[in-house]
């Protein structure tokens, strides 16, 4: 979705030569706040156009939809994701990359807002298929990264194999959204759950192959 609302933007150039945000990447960086404050399916595509300062009519020249606008605001969630996620692959070894990842995965998964707004496109999702599509699109680029960490980690690991691992871990990590509160009115810490979820994710990962003998 994104690739095509890209196409309706005017980048405009500040003074100083500095490039400013168009208005579909403007109301795309306002959606999560919107969203947060008034609930994803109770938002409209005025609320929308008035917090961006703009009319409903532009706002649907880069939107048509309120459906539109929602697949291209996880859109712009999954493009900002690859980034986060490109940085920390490139400043980390092979035996490194896992933990880190699994250490930025579990902050996203505990932090409140975060939570809260997947929460709302999940439940948008069962009754709206474009972000349904674009939900998919999340979950398997998520789900790619730490298939390949694994057979980067592990060369001769197969890929169904670690696919497998890949899945195990990622559930466990999303499962954190579930369980927090329950965990939490039981007396354990953000702290606790950190540290307890990042430890169980490691310990899915498959366990090296054992050195080869010296040969005699």
């Amino acid at each position: 979705m994104a690739r095509h609302w890209r196409g309706n933007c005017v980048q405009k150039t500040a003074k100083d030569g500095t490039e400013l945000p168009d208005t579909a990447e403007r109301v795309l960086a306002l959606m999560a706040e919107i969203a947060l404050e008034k609930g994803l399916d109770a938002l409209s595509m005025r609320d929308v156009a008035k917090r961006a300062g703009i009319s409903l009519a532009a706002l649907q020249y880069h939107f048509p939809s309120k459906t539109a606008l929602t697949a291209a605001f996880v859109d712009s969630l999954l493009d900002g994701y690859r980034k986060e996620v490109a940085a920390l692959r490139a400043r980390c070894t092979p035996d490194r990359e896992l933990a880190e990842f699994i250490t930025h995965a579990v902050r996203q998964t505990l932090d409140d807002r975060t939570g809260d707004l997947f929460a709302m496109l999940e439940a948008r999702s069962r009754h709206d298929a474009a972000t349904e599509r674009a939900l998919h699109r999340f979950m398997q680029f998520y789900l790619g990264t730490v298939r390949d960490i694994l057979m980067r980690r592990h060369a001769d690991m197969p890929p169904s194999d670690a696919h497998r691992a890949a899945t195990r871990i990622v559930a466990m990590i999303e499962g954190l959204s579930t369980v927090k509160a329950a965990a939490q009115s039981m007396g354990l810490t953000a702290a606790d759950l950190f540290d307890l979820a990042q430890a169980t994710a490691e310990a899915v990962e498959p366990p090296p192959p054992p050195a080869p003998r010296p040969t005699p």
